[in-house]
């Protein structure tokens, strides 16, 4: 077998686990991507405010009504805006603060 079979049936058997997050997220696999917008910079993992606590019921029951991860973001930033999100979307290349930070 070469290397390049073996790559492949190893990003094939990657693959399930990978899109499972996007197609059934849990609550933790968004809790360290949100950001509580009460206690910036504290994600949702870390915080124990009552704005967190209402977060992660609303993350459950988006989870409960199949939204994948990306459709819960989306309602989220929605409502709080993008800096609800630990890592927000990197627009183009103009941004010489994240270029610099990249060049690390």
């Amino acid at each position: 077998m070469t290397a390049r079979t073996l790559s492949l049936l190893l990003a094939l058997a990657l693959a399930p686990a990978a899109l499972a997050g996007e197609k059934g997220p849990t609550l933790a696999d968004l809790e360290d991507e949100i950001v509580c917008p009460v206690c910036t910079p504290e994600t949702l993992e870390q915080s124990n405010s009552a704005v967190a606590d209402r977060m992660r019921a609303f993350i459950r029951q988006r989870i409960a009504a199949g939204d994948t991860k990306s459709e819960i973001k989306e309602k989220l930033v929605a409502q709080f805006g993008e800096q609800v999100l630990a890592s927000p979307p990197r627009r183009g290349g103009n941004d010489a603060q994240a270029d610099a930070c990249d060049a690390r």
